[in-house]
């Protein structure tokens, strides 16, 4: 191998010193340009993750605003529905089942569906009807989270 490399260096020595100094100048040129590549590269790298950053965030705060209002204009149909649904939660569950069928904005914001659950879990109305009353959710994982929850709002009135 050093035989071999001595030859080479041997055979360059007795090249034309215009040769020598073109391709060492077409080498500084060919470094130079790798050079400036990998600077441009890691620029525009850090530029569009930047960019891209910004517009995620963007993305992100869009989402959680709207997510945001669609969650209010929910909350405020069901204050405005819950007044007259826990007078008739009380006295009359025909009439209860009868009102929230007759609110057709309500149905049209709850795009599945509305049911009122009572404090036992038992299912008392829904709209639409789904033939899910009777149904007991006392064991359901999200009621029992929301009971305790729903026992304090009750109390503070």
């Amino acid at each position: 191998m050093k035989k071999n490399l001595r030859a080479w260096g041997a055979k360059v020595g007795a090249w034309p010193l215009k040769i020598k100094l073109s391709l060492a100048v077409m080498l500084i040129f060919a470094i130079g340009v790798g050079a400036l590549s990998v600077y441009v590269v890691k620029g525009l790298r850090s530029d569009f993750e930047a960019v891209i950053s910004k517009e995620q965030a963007t993305t992100v705060s869009f989402v959680a605003r709207t997510i945001d209002r669609e969650l209010d204009l929910r909350i405020g149909a069901l204050h405005a529905l819950a007044p007259e649904a826990s007078i008739l939660l009380r006295e009359d569950l025909s009439h209860l089942r009868a009102y929230i069928n007759d609110k057709p904005v309500a149905l049209r914001i709850f795009s599945r569906d509305i049911y009122v659950i009572t404090s036992q879990g038992e299912r008392v109305a829904e709209a639409p009807f789904r033939g899910m009353l009777g149904k007991n959710y006392s064991g359901v994982n999200y009621f029992e989270e929301v009971l305790p929850l729903v026992s304090r709002l009750s109390n503070r009135k």
